[in-house]
C-alpha cells in the first residue's frame, strides 16, 4: 500500500508541471521580461493555439521588454495544412494593451468557394483594390487573395484596442 502511494505521488509530481505550463508564446514573452501585457499575451496565443501542438518565434525590445510592443509568429499544422499566425500585442497610453493576430492559411480551392464554405457566415464588405475580397464578421476581417493556379490565400484578422492587461 505504502508503495502504491508513493507511486501516486511521483506521477503526481511529473504531471503537475505539464498542467501548469505556459504555452509556448507566454514563455518567451515571461523570459523576455513582459509583465504587464502578459495576460493579454496569454489570452490571445492561447485561444490562438488551443490545445495543439505549435511553434513560435518572438521579437521584443531587449531593453525595456515591459513598456515595448512584443510580437510573435506561430505555427500550427493539421493533417490537411499549415496555418501561421502572426499576433503582436503592445501596452497603450490607456494603461491597457493592445493586440492584433492575423492568421494566414493557404487553400487549393477557389477563394469564391473558400468565401462560401470556410467564410460562409461572414459579410461581403469590398474589394481592396482589385483582387482582394474583404469579409467581415463583427471585429474579424478576412481577405481572400486569389492564387496562381486557382488556389486562395486567406488572411483572417482580429484588432483588439483595448485588451485589459488584467483579463
Amino acid at each position: 500500500m505504502r508503495d502504491l502511494a508513493l507511486l501516486v505521488l511521483v506521477v503526481g509530481i511529473l504531471l503537475a508541471p505539464a498542467a501548469w505550463a505556459e504555452n509556448v508564446v507566454v514563455d518567451q514573452a515571461a523570459k523576455a521580461g513582459v509583465k504587464k501585457c502578459l495576460p493579454a499575451i496569454r489570452r490571445v496565443s492561447e485561444f490562438l493555439i488551443e490545445d495543439g501542438d505549435a511553434g513560435a518565434h518572438a521579437v521584443w525590445s531587449t531593453k525595456n521588454a515591459d513598456k515595448q510592443v512584443f510580437t510573435a509568429v506561430v505555427e500550427r499544422n493539421f493533417a490537411d495544412g499549415v496555418l501561421l499566425t502572426s499576433m503582436t500585442v503592445s501596452p497603450i497610453a490607456t494603461g491597457e494593451c493592445a493586440a492584433v493576430y492575423e492568421q494566414v492559411s493557404y487553400s487549393p480551392r477557389s477563394c469564391i468557394a473558400v468565401a462560401k464554405e470556410t467564410f460562409g457566415n461572414y459579410d461581403y464588405k469590398h474589394s481592396v483594390n482589385k483582387s482582394v475580397v474583404v469579409l467581415q464578421m463583427n471585429d474579424i476581417h478576412v481577405y481572400l487573395l486569389p492564387a496562381e493556379g486557382g488556389g486562395c490565400v486567406s488572411i483572417k484578422k482580429e484588432v483588439v484596442m483595448e485588451a485589459s492587461p488584467t483579463k
